[in-house]
Order: structure tokens, then C-alpha cells, then sequence
């Protein structure tokens, strides 16, 4: 709700979103709407919310898929808007994640409007945390690395709702289309 309303506006595509990524029993709704709606009335002070997350949630890879959920809710309306953004930095640092993973996660959501063939390729690298300096072998293992994290039964695994498995899912056909499209440019 923070991160929605740090824009100036909460929309109803961040609503939509925030519901499909967590799902509750319908006994939660209002409580979990009067929770939403209190936290929107005010942008600020979600350090503390991220600080109780990162305690409460010590796993890393838990960490990352909250940030990819925060991410979701973000670009929900088509737009990372400059403070949202901040807010994400912010809360990447609360939780403990580096650049290279913020910006790889940060990479699944940009908008390719316009892109030209370099600038897909350069989302293409970052999405797998790569660089075009490294060899095709390291942006293999970081590949199958992230391909492991994202298997839908790792992901059911944690006990995590159906709707991010149905993202894990979407994201490996990315994860697959990006390697391999580096793999193709490296001929």
C-alpha cells in the first residue's frame, strides 16, 4: 500500500495486482482492506515494515520474491515512477540485496515499447545477472541457477500462493528466451 501510494496515486491496476500476488481467505478481506487502506494513507515509514520482513523472513531467495512482488505492484499501472523506485532501492538495501540482483529483478518489468535489438539484448544480460564481459560458461550456471530458484515445485515448496507460481512460470519462459537469444548473438 506504501509503495503504491508513494507516487501520488494509488491505481486500481497496484490493487488488482497486490490481491492476485496475495491471496487470503475471504474471512481476512476486510480486515486485510482496512490494513491496505491505513498503510496508503501515508508513504512514509515503510523502512519499518521492510526491516520487520527482512527479520521475519531471513531466507534470501524469500526476500527476493517479495522484492518481485513490490516490483509487480509497481509497474501494475505501466510506470516506475522515480519514487517508487527509490522505495525499491531502499527496501533492496533493507533486505540485504545487492545491485546485481535489483537490477536482474528490475529487468523482468521493464517496458520494451521501443527497444532496439541492443537495448533487448542488455535486458536480456541483466535478467540473468550477466555482463556481456562474461563467458558464455558463467552466464550458463547463472541461468540455470536462477531456472532452479524459479521451478514452480520450489516455488509451491515454500508454501507460496498459486498466483506466483503462475509467474514463476511466465518468468522461465523469459529466463529461456533471454539465454538463448544471448546464447544465438555469442555465434
Amino acid at each position: 500500500a506504501k509503495l503504491s501510494k508513494i507516487d501520488g496515486k494509488v491505481t486500481k491496476e497496484e490493487i488488482t495486482t497486490f490481491k492476485r500476488i496475495f491471496e487470503f481467505p475471504n474471512n481476512d478481506i476486510n480486515i486485510i482492506a482496512q490494513l491496505f487502506n491505513s498503510a496508503k494513507d501515508d508513504a512514509y515509514d515503510y523502512e519499518s515494515y521492510a526491516l520487520q520482513l527482512s527479520k521475519h523472513f531471513s531466507e534470501k531467495k524469500v526476500l527476493n520474491e517479495i522484492l518481485n512482488a513490490l516490483f509487480a505492484i509497481a509497474c501494475a499501472d505501466k510506470i516506475l515512477h522515480e519514487n517508487e523506485e527509490k522505495m525499491l532501492i531502499d527496501i533492496s538495501k533493507i533486505f540485504g540485496i545487492d545491485q546485481s540482483e535489483y537490477n536482474r529483478i528490475k529487468s523482468i518489468y521493464k517496458l520494451e515499447v521501443n527497444a532496439t535489438a541492443e537495448d533487448k539484448l542488455k535486458r536480456y544480460y541483466d535478467l540473468l545477472g550477466a555482463t556481456k564481459n562474461d563467458s558464455l560458461e558463467t552466464i550458463k550456471k547463472k541461468y540455470r541457477e536462477i531456472i532452479q530458484n524459479y521451478h514452480p515445485d520450489k516455488i509451491q515448496g515454500k508454501g507460496l500462493p498459486k498466483d506466483f507460481i503462475d509467474f514463476a512460470n511466465k518468468k522461465l519462459s523469459d529466463f529461456n528466451i533471454a539465454y538463448n537469444e544471448i546464447k544465438k548473438n555469442r555465434k
